[in-house]
C-alpha cells in the first residue's frame, strides 16, 4: 500500500502556514517508507524490528489522517456547525458552547503535543471529544475523527 497525501489549497494562509503545511506530507514518505522496513523485519524473523515500525507506523498513518483532518477543515470562516452536526453537538454536549468549553479543555490539557479531536463513535451513535498525545495516543478504537485542533506545530 503506498499513501499519498493531498492537501487542499489554503492560500489564504498566506507563506509561512503553506510551508510548515508542506512539513505535514512528510508523514506518507515516512509511512511508505516505515512499510518496507516492516516487510524487511518480517522476511528475515526479526520481530524485535518489526515490532518498531509497527509503531512507527502507527504514528506515521495517524499523523497523516490528522493533518489531513486539520488541512481540510482549516477555513478561516470560524462559523459554527449547521444542520446534523449542530444537531449531534447539542444532543451530546447540551451546546455548541458547551461543546467548545470541552474541547478547549481537553486541547489545553495535553501535556506534550498533541490534537483535541472530535470524533463521532459508531457503536455508541455519539460524538465524543478526546486528547490524543503525538497522534495516535489516547485514541478510543473505531472512532471517526470529524475535527482537530493542534497543540503543537499549527497552534
Amino acid at each position: 500500500m503506498t499513501v499519498t497525501m493531498e492537501v487542499p489549497s489554503v492560500s489564504w494562509l498566506g507563506s509561512k502556514p503553506r510551508r510548515r503545511r508542506n512539513k505535514c506530507l512528510r508523514p506518507a514518505v515516512r509511512l511508505n517508507k516505515a512499510e518496507e522496513a516492516l516487510e524487511k523485519a518480517r522476511d528475515s524473523n526479526d520481530f524485535a524490528l518489526a515490532m518498531f515500525y509497527e509503531k512507527e507506523l502507527a504514528f506515521q498513518l495517524s499523523s497523516h489522517i490528522v493533518h489531513t483532518i486539520y488541512w481540510t477543515s482549516v477555513s478561516g470562516k470560524g462559523a459554527e456547525p449547521k444542520g446534523e452536526l449542530a444537531k449531534a453537538i447539542d444532543e451530546t454536549f447540551g451546546s455548541y458552547a458547551r461543546f467548545k468549553a470541552q474541547l478547549f479543555a481537553a486541547t489545553l490539557a495535553l501535556e506534550a503535543f498533541g490534537w483535541g479531536v472530535l470524533g463521532y463513535h459508531p457503536t455508541t451513535g455519539k460524538l465524543m471529544v478526546l486528547q490524543c498525545e503525538n497522534h495516535q495516543k489516547l485514541t478510543a478504537w473505531g472512532i471517526q475523527p470529524i475535527l482537530v485542533l493542534d497543540v503543537f506545530e499549527h497552534a
